[in-house]
């Protein structure tokens, strides 16, 4: 049922707007990851994260000031554990694109509001419309689309890295969730020292362009830096199910610069499982705003 107190109701507006926001700045990585030069998934994720990580720690500090250290202790190991898994799942991300198309990669992430649906009702307790289960088959079956076409053109591990990051991406929505009295930000913090070490363990200091640099700093800081400050700040009042459902603006924009940019068409599969994914993402919408409960 919707809401009765439509006060509750307009005050999340402001909360959807932040959301949406977020999901245009994270449809940039895409192509930005397309106009490098040279630089491979590493020193993507090194460079990228050493601008996430000063992006968000400047905002804390000057948030936060003397208390900015208590802020941190304050997302205790829940938070801890949410920023690793978004580590691993922005890693995987970056890496997917490398192997396989925008759009693939963007569609798969598509599936991540029925994910955490999924997850929050598991783990959370929050409820699931019964129609809700209905829209998470059809996802999968979008999924299952891509991850055919996938096995015909040979570009298995795009897919399988994208799954996969799924499900890093998702424990941080849960811990932002579990823990909604809390400021979650310094775990974005945590999860960029985290991705930037171990890229860094990896590819030591081979070297870059000044213009792959660049392009990884401006990633870091619009694309991750202010798109996760302003998913994190939304999330706090936006159901699980909502935060993906309207940050996948994503799948609209990502492959739409793609093909501006650097003309990327994604393949007939990609369209095809894609077509069935957005069928269920505007099901999912009409379930979640239209007056049932996600």
């Amino acid at each position: 049922m919707r809401s009765a107190n439509p006060a509750a109701e307009s005050s999340r507006l402001p909360y959807i707007g932040i959301i949406l926001t977020a999901g245009v700045c994270f449809s940039l990585t895409g192509v930005l990851v397309r106009v490098l030069d040279a630089a491979n998934g590493w020193q993507v994720l090194v460079f990228r994260s050493v601008a996430f990580l000063g992006t968000v720690a400047l905002f804390l500090f000057v948030r936060y000031r003397r208390k900015v250290w208590r802020a941190f202790a304050d997302i205790g190991w829940i938070g801890v554990g949410g920023a690793l898994g978004l580590a691993f799942g922005t890693s995987c991300y970056i890496w997917a694109l490398y192997y396989t198309t925008v759009a693939n990669t963007v569609f798969l992430f598509g599936a991540l509001p029925f994910i955490n649906s999924f997850n929050a009702w598991f783990l959370l307790g929050e409820r699931v419309d019964r129609l809700a289960w209905v829209t998470m088959a059809l996802a999968l079956a979008g999924v299952a689309v891509m991850i055919q076409g996938a096995v015909f053109e040979g570009s298995v591990i795009g897919n399988v890295v994208a799954i996969a990051g799924l499900l890093g991406y998702s424990s941080y929505t849960m811990s932002v969730r579990s823990n909604k009295g809390i400021d979650m930000m310094p775990a974005l913090c945590v999860s960029a020292v985290a991705s930037a070490g171990f890229a860094f363990a990896i590819v030591g200091s081979v070297p870059i362009s000044n213009h792959d640099i660049g392009v990884c700093l401006a990633m870091g800081v619009v694309s991750v830096g202010l798109g996760y400050m302003l998913y994190t700040w939304g999330a706090r009042r936006i159901r699980a199910g909502e935060i993906s459902l309207l940050s996948n603006v994503e799948i609209i924009l990502g492959p739409l610069w793609a093909l501006l940019v650097v003309a990327e068409v994604p393949s007939a599969w990609t369209l095809a499982g894609g077509a069935v994914l957005a069928v269920a993402i505007a099901a999912q919408a009409v379930i979640t705003f239209g007056g049932r409960p996600a």
